[in-house]
C-alpha cells in the first residue's frame, strides 16, 4: 500500500513537470522542491523505491532540462572557432538534440582539415558552428563546420548513442543496432534527410543543438583515414575509449 502512495505522488510530479514545461514555467525549482517534499513524506522502508522511480523520471527530463533551463550549456560559436582537430575530441560525449525530441550522445567523430565541397552553396558567410548534411563521399554524413573562414574545417559524426526519441530514431533507421547509429544511418536517425540548408547549432531556437555535458571523456584516436599524398585532406577518427 505504501508503494502505491509513493507511485501516485511520482505520477503527480510527472504531470506537474509536464504542465510547467509546456508553459515554460520554473521546472527546475518545481523539481527541486517536489523531490524534497517527496523524501520527507516517504517512509524509510520506501525510500529505495522512491529513488528508483525518481531516477526514471529524471532520465526522461534531463535532456529537456539541460537545454531549456541552462542556456549556457549550449556550445557557443567560440567553441567551434578552432581547428577541427581540437573541436572533434571535445565534441565526444556531448549531446546532440533535435527539435522533435530526439537526443543522442556523440560517441565517435572524424575530423577533416577541409569543409565538404558540396556544402559551399548552403552556407552563410560565417559558416562556423553550422551543421550540414554532406554526400561528398557518396554516403550522407552529418558535419559540423569549424575554424576561421576562409580556412574552414569539419567534424563529421561517425557514431551516436540514442538517449531519447528512441522509437522515432529506430523507425527512420530500422537497419541499425539499437545501441548506436553509425555512418549514413545518423542522418536518418536524427531526421536530417530533408534538411537542405545549414543549421546553426549555436542558436537556441535551431532545429538541432549540441549541449555540453561539462565533463571530460576518455579518448581513443585512430590512424589517419587518408593523407594529402592521395589529394585529399587528412582525416582523423576519434572515439570514446572503451572502459
Amino acid at each position: 500500500m505504501s508503494h502505491l502512495r509513493t507511485e501516485l505522488r511520482i505520477r503527480a510530479l510527472r504531470a506537474q513537470l509536464g504542465a510547467q514545461f509546456r508553459r515554460h514555467g520554473p521546472v527546475i525549482d518545481t523539481l527541486r522542491l517536489s523531490v524534497m517534499e517527496l523524501e520527507q513524506q516517504t517512509d524509510d522502508r520506501d525510500v529505495d523505491y522512491l529513488h528508483e522511480r525518481l531516477a526514471g523520471v529524471l532520465h526522461k527530463w534531463r535532456i529537456n532540462l539541460l537545454i531549456q533551463a541552462n542556456p549556457w550549456l549550449i556550445l557557443q560559436r567560440a567553441f567551434y572557432s578552432r581547428p577541427s582537430q581540437l573541436v572533434g575530441p571535445d565534441l565526444l560525449g556531448n549531446i546532440i538534440v533535435t527539435d522533435d525530441g530526439r537526443a543522442a550522445r556523440i560517441a565517435e567523430v572524424v575530423t577533416s582539415e577541409a569543409a565538404p565541397t558540396d556544402s559551399a552553396s548552403l552556407l552563410p558567410t560565417d559558416a562556423v558552428g553550422q551543421l550540414v548534411v554532406s554526400a561528398e563521399s557518396h554516403e550522407p554524413k552529418v558535419c559540423v563546420l569549424c575554424g576561421h573562414p576562409p580556412d574552414t574545417s569539419a567534424v563529421a559524426l561517425a557514431s551516436i548513442e540514442p538517449l531519447e526519441g528512441l522509437a522515432l530514431m529506430a523507425a527512420q533507421a530500422p537497419s541499425t543496432e539499437a545501441e548506436a547509429f553509425n555512418g549514413a544511418s545518423i542522418v536518418r536517425a536524427l531526421g536530417l534527410e530533408d534538411r537542405s540548408r545549414a543549421i546553426d547549432v549555436t542558436h537556441r531556437r535551431s532545429a538541432v543543438q549540441i549541449a555540453s555535458i561539462l565533463q571530460p571523456v576518455p579518448l581513443a584516436i585512430g590512424r589517419p583515414k587518408r593523407n594529402r599524398r592521395n589529394g585529399h585532406p587528412r582525416e582523423w577518427r576519434w572515439s570514446i575509449a572503451s572502459p
